[in-house]
């Protein structure tokens, strides 16, 4: 008996599957990146860009000319003036451009979430002021949108970016799920979509140091130019969802669909501004059917070792 058991050890560790035990954890990464989807995913623009007298921006906090929306900071206000006190400004980290690192505490990893925001500006934005950098829910927008990957891939976590408008500077639990590139999809997870004028609460999942002011882009100008509003009372907040605790990082995501709550009012909005996430380069490997045969081998060898002993 315990011949044969160390010689089907023996066989195993030739195939490199005692080393590897099936379905060992591959070790996390420091910190989430950004992950691409392609640019017709995105279907409003909500910020004035700074440094850009044609760029325009729509509202967040409605649809209507009138609404509120985001400015980043620098951005041209109706005389020509610049702003302060806006979103801030952007730089290039670890090779990403237009991205930043979140404020908001790392609850799965170890490190904090690097998140890229699409151009605030159009590159020609004479012809066109309007460059889509949100992935805009309620109204018109629909109460269900879907961003797609640039390139489908496997994630051991993801962290969205958001914020919400008209929820009574409170919070909503949203809910998004992952569409999978052999056609099936997950269940629902959960994301929050705290109100931006939360007052930068909880501090722990707002990813800028500071709260930011908003613009009150209306009149005659129709939200193409900048005009802040006092009192800088705005956030955008961080969720974090651990796929491999929810046996999803093997699977390779081609999309995400992003849903607003059926108890969210009317006038309420929800806003996602990009997912960043770490990659899964070590998913589980699925047994060969050689390595199968191996086991069922191995068990019938054992089985007529036991009966013989019985005789």
């Amino acid at each position: 008996m315990s011949y044969l058991a160390g010689s089907l050890r023996k066989r195993l560790r030739i195939l490199g599957l005692l080393a590897v035990p099936l379905g060992a954890s591959p070790a996390l990464a420091n910190y989430a990146t950004p992950i691409g989807f392609s640019t017709a995913s995105w279907n409003r623009d909500v910020v004035f860009a700074a440094g850009d007298w044609n760029d325009g921006a729509a509202g967040f906090d409605g649809t209507s000319t009138t609404s509120d929306t985001w400015y980043q900071s620098g951005a041209y206000g109706m005389n020509g003036e610049t702003s302060p006190g806006g979103l801030p400004a952007l730089g290039t980290v670890d090779g990403y451009t237009n991205s930043f690192v979140s404020h908001a505490a790392p609850l799965i990893n170890s490190k904090n979430t690097v998140f890229q925001f699409q151009p605030f500006d159009n590159a020609d934005s004479a012809a066109n002021p309007y460059a889509n950098n949100c992935l805009f829910l309620g109204d018109s927008n629909n109460a269900v949108n879907t961003l797609t990957l640039a390139a489908p891939a496997r994630y051991l976590n993801l962290a969205i970016l958001a914020a919400s408008s008209g929820v009574g500077n409170g919070r909503e639990t949203c809910t998004l799920v992952l569409n999978f590139t052999n056609g099936t999809s997950s269940a629902g997870l959960a994301y929050d979509g705290y109100d931006w004028g939360n007052l930068g609460s909880p501090s722990d999942r707002a990813v800028f140091s500071s709260n930011v002011q908003r613009s009150a882009a209306s009149g005659s100008h129709e939200h193409t130019a900048c005009s802040p509003q006092s009192g800088s009372y705005y956030q955008m907040y961080e969720s974090d969802i651990d796929l491999q605790s929810l046996a999803y990082a093997d699977e390779p995501i081609a999309s995400i669909t992003f849903a607003e709550p059926s108890s969210m009012s009317y006038d309420g909005y929800i806003g996602i501004f990009a997912v960043s996430g770490v990659e899964n380069t070590d998913p589980s490997p699925a047994p060969e059917p050689a390595t199968l045969a191996l086991f069922a081998l191995g068990g019938l060898v054992l089985l007529a070792s036991r009966r013989r002993r019985k005789r």
